[in-house]
């Protein structure tokens, strides 16, 4: 529910609490407005950046392992090898080592 007022065109970020100032500065006090307003009441966890991007670089190096590739990745992504080797074993996608995953097993007769 969106509510347009004349008065939260006069909000600004000096009047708000301290604990939302820091927030109306980076994102704007109408955006502030417009997410207590949608969501105020309720509790959203904000996770930090690197959580995505350690996500993303992880996809990204799966989808860059040839097999043979292990000592080029670490360096690219400046990882240790042994770095790599876990985000590639805990990928349902990647095989190593001649190693099927769970749902490469074709199904016993």
């Amino acid at each position: 529910m969106m509510m347009s007022s004349d008065w939260m065109q006069e909000v600004t970020a000096d009047m708000l609490p301290d604990q939302y100032r820091s927030m109306a500065e980076t994102i704007g006090v109408d955006n502030l407005l417009r997410l207590m307003i949608e969501f105020g009441g309720t509790y959203h966890y904000i996770p930090k950046a690197d959580a995505l991007m350690r996500n993303i670089r992880d996809r990204r190096i799966v989808a860059d392992y040839n097999g043979y590739n292990l000592k080029q990745l670490a360096y690219k992504y400046q990882l240790s090898e042994v770095a790599i080797y876990n985000i590639l074993r805990g990928s349902q996608n990647a095989i190593l080592d001649g190693q099927l995953s769970l749902f490469d097993q074709e199904e016993v007769s």
